[in-house]
């Protein structure tokens, strides 16, 4: 036997080896199926290195696994064991065309021509299958051209699926016939699938790789049987519906930081702030609970401490020995247990509060998931400046949801500004942007408070939420500095209240003293002298 020369590897029809690549191709594609998504940059060096090979990512060749027989793809092949091999010459003859044992691969006789029959090693190689022409065996086939004939034959694969249920008898061969009579229908139907002239791309991988065969296995993970049977009132347009339906709920799942809980909801950033600003409160609960049981379970233990001292000073006091029937020294011995108790109870405490605080918390993980979208989102905000109120979109937030805060109505100032009328007592971005575009205007703000402050992009929510703030702190210093003020006004009004009454009663007490006569004045200074 010889090697593969020019004229061997001519015989073989460009259509067979362009099947023969089909079935490592939509293989190929199987394997990516499975994969993680991945952009389609990714997705064709994919298909190149599970094509031909990549033993520095430890990714075997599909075409080695085709022409050395690998699990199914033994299917493409006859195996014979030839009589010419010896122990003495099976080192002559090449690897490509012999197993180790001497066994030859022969394509089946279906895929063969009547002319001859195509051994490996001899009619078709690995350089002939893996390259795009027959006049450069030194190329490779690029990974998107293996894509792109997977895709190609994925779709004939579900055609001739369908036509296949039609043929067969509920799934069995009808009574008299066999798989190779399937195929042969099927071949004579091509043109309804493809241009090619007597055959289509992938009947060589129908044959192996689907349940259609002896072997009633479907090795495919991609090609879903159950598509092509036909089902009272649903059309393709239905079966495309529900197959995009299942799709987003499996692409849907959570995946590292590359989901946003907001932007799946479609809340506004408005929105958002708000349930931002409600788990701040929820964790800020959580963590005052826990601040709290700790530092009561700190004074309960401290005050039990105290009362067994005390406990012990009046057991000494009436027996100085300890004695474990004596009743004070009873009480002494429950107050210990309860000590003990408590010191239990305070580290179980400790503990919760120490796994409480390790955990990220909720409004911390929605304000990094805002922060990381934020770009994307901010071109949907639309503020207008000094907008008229009936202009304004009102915010969708539903009520039931957002909680009542009847203290942050008046957190804007009212003077001169177009103010919006606040969603469920809360205040609006918009009601911010209107105090900052009618500063200028006539709004209380001091000058260092401007030069402080910077300046308001409207284009950017987080300094939208910035000035927010900044007013609403503003706000409650003013309204402290009212509250002194009142305070010192009530305090001087009492004072000067108080001070008129002791003034009155004063002049009361001169005027009594001059109705009071004067007697005795002279004898008491005749005794003084």
């Amino acid at each position: 036997m010889s090697t593969a020369t020019n004229s061997d590897l001519t015989l073989m029809s460009a259509t067979i080896i362009k099947n023969i690549r089909a079935v490592a191709s939509i293989v190929v594609y199987d394997l990516l199926f499975k994969q993680n998504s991945m952009r389609l940059e990714d997705q064709f060096i994919f298909c190149y290195d599970s094509f031909h090979g990549a033993p520095e990512k430890n990714i075997v060749s599909q075409m080695d696994l085709l022409l050395s027989g690998h699990r199914f793809y033994n299917r493409l092949f006859t195996i014979e064991l030839s009589s010419n091999v010896t122990d003495r010459n099976v080192a002559a003859i090449p690897s490509s065309q012999n197993s180790a044992d001497g066994s030859l691969f022969y394509l089946k006789n279906r895929y063969c021509t009547a002319k001859a029959r195509f051994l490996r090693g001899k009619h078709f190689t690995k350089e002939s299958l893996s390259s795009p022409t027959k006049t450069r065996p030194q190329d490779k086939i690029t990974g998107r051209n293996v894509y792109d004939l997977a895709q190609s034959t994925l779709r004939n694969l579900k055609k001739v699926t369908a036509m296949a249920e039609e043929w067969l008898d509920d799934g069995k061969l009808p009574s008299g016939r066999s798989w190779d009579d399937l195929y042969d229908h099927l071949i004579s139907k091509s043109d309804e699938m493809s241009k090619e002239k007597g055959s289509y791309t992938g009947w060589i991988a129908f044959e192996i790789l689907t349940k259609y065969n002896e072997h009633g296995e479907n090795i495919l993970s991609l090609l879903n049987n159950e598509d092509a049977k036909k089902r009272e009132g649903e059309g393709r347009s239905d079966f495309r519906k529900k197959a995009k339906l299942k799709n987003d709920a499996a692409r849907s799942v959570q995946v590292g930081a590359d989901t946003n809980a907001f932007r799946n909801r479609g809340l506004s950033i408005q929105a958002r702030l708000h349930v931002i600003e409600m788990a701040q409160v929820e964790d800020a609960k959580k963590i005052r609970k826990n601040e709290v049981d700790v530092a009561n379970a700190n004074t309960q233990l401290q005050l039990l401490l105290e009362e067994r001292k005390q406990a012990i000073l009046l057991a000494k006091s009436i027996c100085a020995n300890f004695d474990k029937d004596d009743e004070f020294w009873k009480d002494v011995l429950n107050i210990t247990e309860q000590v003990k108790k408590k010191k239990v109870e305070i580290e179980s405490l400790m503990a919760c509060k120490k796994m409480c605080d390790s955990e990220i918390d909720k409004s911390t993980k929605m304000a990094e998931s805002l922060l990381a979208n934020l770009t994307e989102d901010a071109s949907t905000i639309n503020i207008q400046d000094n907008a008229p109120q009936d202009n304004v979109p009102q915010d969708s937030v539903p009520q039931d949801n957002v909680p009542q805060d009847n203290a942050l109505q008046d957190n804007v100032p009212q003077d001169n500004v177009p103010m919006i009328p606040p969603q469920n007592n809360m205040p609006t971005v918009e009601m911010v942007a209107g105090v900052a575009s009618a500063g200028v205007e006539g709004t209380e703000v001091s000058r260092k408070r401007r030069k402080c402050v910077p300046k308001l992009d409207h284009n950017d929510p987080m300094s939208l939420y910035y000035q927010m703030k900044v007013e609403q702190v503003e706000e409650d210093r003013r309204r402290e500095k009212e509250e002194r003020r009142r305070e010192r006004r009530e305090t001087k009004k009492e004072e000067k209240r108080w001070t008129m009454m002791m003034m009155a009663l004063c002049g009361m007490g001169k005027k009594i003293n001059k109705m009071i006569p004067d007697s005795g004045n002279e004898s008491n200074s005749e005794e003084d002298v």
